[in-house]
């Protein structure tokens, strides 16, 4: 050890105990103390450079400003002082916080923490950061996937747009009163009474068995009127009796054609089953006739000739109930197999469960079947000819809801087996069955776009339907309809319906507008905005959709939306117009503005692009037609605006040639001449106080203002009679020093010349 170190020691311990170590105390409650009690000068210093946070991850304050520079607010229309931004670093993927934790329903930060909020992109296009994918929105996303990301979501599909000989043949039967003044310069429709489902049904085949076909021919077995050929002295009750057996037997034909392509499909996919099973399927369809033409050919007599007296009254039926009890108790249908127990279970009117005997489970009638088969086995088979078609739609019902996983759901069409059960959404065959069946059924709930197919956002069928049940045929209406006026049969098909107005319905028809848009279906989308049934906003949607549309209003599209939809030409002009000034075409769109009769707006552009540079290149005749071929009335600011222009161009051009042909005349001057002249010269001084306001510099002129109203302003000077000089002033700056100064000289040497008169 070295001398040094021991007298070192020798130091330490000559020194005094520190008076927390004497009290025991430890050294971080010591450091609390000294902070609260004593404010020490360093740590106050240290806590102003190093302000307290409550972030969850504390940030350098090197961005921010120190204390000293942030003025107080002393009200909130004082504007803030904030702190210079952040650089931030984008971090991949992989190097993340959040990567592998997408799935975590426990942290929503880093769950969603490098998510990006989707947004409506041009064309209808949901965008939305990720990988370059575009899928259509009905396609369904795995449900194992914990993060979606894709660029963009098409949500319009052309293919998906409604066959054009359905608006076609709408547009055919829809008379269209065009714009006038008795209506407000609005075009409007006149909804055809006169339009059924009958109408559109019979454009398709009668061969198709498509979804778009049933549900037409549904709609006219349900809705469109009857005739019973009966006499004016037919009491009520009988009518309506006879009306009830038409409808049942209108609903049975629908059926029965509507569900035969999918019997001959299940008897084609069971080549090898036994005649018991191709009979039954048979029934299922309403083929009485063919099975019982299969059991004959079988050698079954006993049992072909019980279903040829299917359906059968309530005896036959309890006949055969019976035998099936019987049966049932001496176990003897343990040795029938499932087929003929379900046909002789038909036959019965029990279309639901059959309970199985002691050596078999029981037989489920529905398994296997679509839910129009099993709703038709209620229809032909368990319902009696009196029994209203409300009481069978209401039987099938209930036993779906009860007898889930038996009784096949009412999905729609598309959906697969697999998922019908799962689905909380119904076809739409059955809810327009349950519109017409159930009083109490809203059209709201029956016009849902995924009853009837599977983009969400296609409303072309919903919308047909809303037209021809609520606006031609009258029978049912969305509920948020005002008030519903039935029309006179003295009114004229002409005359413009007046009915309360349906929000429901605009939406309805703005997105089925919006649909045929994005399609590039411009006349479609136009026609169904007629139906719009408010006067402006039905103009509002349709130059709104002119708008957007320009760039694809050619020859033929106007000529169809002027000539066929009665759309006004100007609207047409004006959407064109609004392009062309979009495009830099501004004296296109000036001439544009002109034909549509948007006289403030042709006037805006004149002023602020096309005056200056008629007046830089000295185009006084371009200038003066530019302003008079618009009307006045129609503008807002015409006396500080166009008439400023036209004044200056009469001024300019007519004031030289007077004093020069006052000049140089051998007679006294002319009367007329000198009022001219007065008249003229004494509007320059206004002019040259009004033009710094008129010609003030605005964006996107290409900076020709000022110029020209330097030229303007010199010019008018250059116009004062200078041996009768006129004072006004002349803002500096705006005019070339030498004319302000000649002009000063004129206004001078004229007071001089005064002053001397005076005193002689």
């Amino acid at each position: 050890m070295h001398l040094s170190d021991l007298e070192n020691d020798e130091e330490l311990e000559n020194q005094p105990i520190p008076w927390p170590q004497q009290l025991n105390l430890e050294p971080h409650r010591v450091h609390v103390m000294q902070t609260s009690l004593f404010r020490m000068t360093e740590l106050a210093s240290t806590q102003l450079k190093q302000p307290p946070t409550q972030l969850k991850h504390p940030r350098s304050t090197e961005a921010l400003p120190q204390p000293k520079d942030i003025p107080i607010r002393r009200s909130f229309a004082q504007p803030r002082v904030h702190a210079p931004s952040r650089k931030y670093v984008r971090v991949a993927s992989s190097d993340s916080i959040a990567a592998s934790h997408e799935g975590s329903l426990l942290d929503a930060g880093l769950s969603f923490g490098r998510s990006f909020r989707v947004g409506w992109g041009p064309g209808g296009r949901l965008a939305h950061v990720g990988s370059l994918s575009s899928v259509n929105a009905s396609t369904s996303e795995s449900a194992n996937s914990s993060l979606v990301r894709v660029t963009s979501i098409e949500l319009s599909n052309t293919e998906s747009s409604p066959p054009p000989d359905l608006l076609s043949h709408l547009l055919a039967n829809t008379p269209i009163t065009p714009a006038s003044t008795d209506n407000h310069g609005i075009p409007y429709i006149t909804h055809n009474r006169r339009l059924t489902f009958s109408s559109f049904s019979s454009l398709f085949e009668t061969s198709d068995t498509s979804h778009v076909a049933l549900l037409f021919h549904l709609g006219h077995a349900l809705f469109d009127p009857l005739d019973l050929q009966l006499g004016a002295n037919v009491n009520a009750d009988i009518r309506h009796r006879v009306l009830s057996l038409r409808r049942s037997d209108a609903l049975s034909s629908w059926l029965t054609r509507a569900v035969a392509s999918k019997v001959e499909s299940d008897i084609k996919s069971n080549t090898s089953a036994d005649p018991a099973r191709v009979a039954f399927l048979h029934m299922t369809g309403n083929q009485i006739e063919k099975a019982v033409e299969e059991l004959t050919n079988c050698g079954d007599i006993r049992l072909a000739t019980l279903v040829a007296q299917a359906p059968g009254d309530d005896e036959f039926r309890a006949d055969i109930a019976s035998q099936l009890r019987i049966w049932r108790d001496e176990k003897v249908d343990a040795f029938m197999s499932a087929d003929i127990r379900k046909v002789y279970a038909i036959l019965a009117g029990d279309v639901d469960v059959l309970e199985g005997s002691t050596h078999k489970e029981d037989v489920e009638i529905a398994k296997g079947l679509d839910w129009l088969r099993v709703f038709g086995l209620q229809l032909w088979f368990a319902s009696f000819l009196d029994t209203p078609l409300q009481e069978s739609f209401e039987v099938y019902e209930q036993q779906f809801q009860d007898n889930a996983g038996r009784i096949p759901r009412p999905a729609p069409w598309y959906i697969d087996n697999s998922h019908r059960e799962e689905t909380t959404v119904t076809d739409s065959l059955f809810s327009l069955m349950k519109l017409a069946l159930s009083p109490s059924t809203t059209l709201e709930s029956t016009l849902v776009p995924l009853g009837y197919g599977p983009n969400p956002r296609d409303y072309k069928l919903p919308w047909f339907i809303y037209v021809l049940l609520s606006r031609c045929m009258r029978v049912r209406d969305f509920t948020d309809r005002e008030a519903i006026s039935s029309r006179d049969d003295s009114e004229s098909e002409s005359d413009k319906e007046e009915d309360g107005y349906s929000a429901t319905s605009d939406a309805l028809t703005a997105n089925f507008a919006a649909q045929l848009e994005q399609g590039g279906h411009i006349q479609e989308a136009a026609f169904v905005l007629l139906f719009l049934e408010e006067d402006l906003g039905r103009q509002r949607a349709i130059k709104e959709l002119l708008t957007r549309c320009a760039p694809q209003l050619d020859e033929w599209n106007t000529a169809g939306l002027h000539g066929s939809l009665k759309i006004p030409r100007e609207w047409i002009s004006e959407a064109k117009a609004v392009h062309a000034f979009y495009e830099g075409n501004i004296y296109e769109a000036y001439e544009l503005y002109v034909d549509a009769g948007a006289h403030q707006s042709a006037h805006d552009i004149a002023i602020t692009y096309l005056a200056p540079e008629a007046i830089l290149h000295d185009h006084l005749e371009l200038l003066r037609n530019l302003f008079q071929v618009l009307d006045k009335t129609k503008i807002s600011n015409w006396a500080v605006g166009g008439q400023v222009f036209i004044d200056y161009v009469h001024i300019v051009s007519k004031v030289p040639d007077l004093r020069m042909q006052i000049r140089e005349g051998d007679i006294l001057p002319d009367a007329s001449e000198l009022l001219d002249l007065d008249m003229l010269t004494g509007k320059i001084p206004q002019l040259i106080g009004v033009l710094p306001d008129v010609l003030r510099e605005k964006p996107g002129d290409g900076g020709k203002s000022i110029p020209a109203l330097s030229t303007m302003l010199a010019n008018l000077v250059e116009c004062l009679d200078t041996t009768k000089p006129i004072k006004v002033e002349i803002p500096p700056g705006l005019v070339d020093e030498s004319v302000r100064l000649r002009h000063v000289h004129a206004i001078a040497l004229d007071g001089f010349l005064k002053s001397i008169e005076s005193l002689a």
